[in-house]
């Protein structure tokens, strides 16, 4: 039998803890600044915001994100 070759995906979504970190938010203006891009994307209050949601709102490139946050 051969060795499987599995791939971890990365991640798809940004959660507050990681928006604090990269931008040195507090925790309130993490969830608030979530909660301007969903209302920017038309999503619902608790639905999850993607990396690329947030990048592009944001303007900071996806690499550099997913360098930050281990994705």
């Amino acid at each position: 039998m051969g060795s499987l070759s599995y791939k971890i995906p990365k991640r798809v979504v940004i959660y507050a803890t990681d928006i604090e970190m990269l931008m040195g938010l507090c925790t309130r203006s993490a969830y608030r600044l979530m909660s301007k891009i969903r209302v920017a994307y038309g999503k619902k209050p608790r639905a999850f915001i993607t990396i690329d949601e947030f990048c592009d709102y944001t303007g900071i490139g996806r690499e550099l994100v997913l360098e930050r946050i281990g994705g």
